[in-house]
């Protein structure tokens, strides 16, 4: 499993939002990346899902974050559970949606 590459921490480029919206997104950003990642590593460790599934979501993620330009989008999710967050970034992927609810139903 330490091979596992889940290449989730983008560096996301914002157009919109005041500087203090930016930095606060950046934070954001940084801790769903590293919690999420968490997530991804025991869904393949307590066999939920594979290490494919992983590595697939962990870039669809990794894209959808950085195709976001409005820091306010982070802002206003600031209290929102990682699973939802997600689930919002990969709305229009169905087969990753039901993978991200199967470790939803296991760690949340």
């Amino acid at each position: 499993m330490e091979d596992l590459d889940l290449n989730l921490n983008p560096y996301p480029c914002w157009d919109e939002g005041t500087d203090s919206q930016q930095e606060f997104a950046n934070e954001l950003v940084e801790s769903f990346c590293e919690r999420f990642t968490k997530y991804l590593y025991n869904g393949v460790h307590d066999n939920i899902i594979t290490s494919i599934d992983a590595v697939l979501i962990s870039n669809s993620i990794f894209m959808a974050i950085d195709s976001i330009n409005d820091a306010n989008w982070w802002c206003n999710k600031k209290s929102t559970n990682d699973f939802t967050i997600a689930s919002k970034l990969l709305e229009d992927d169905e087969m990753q949606l039901e993978l991200i609810n199967k470790l939803k139903k296991e760690y949340n």
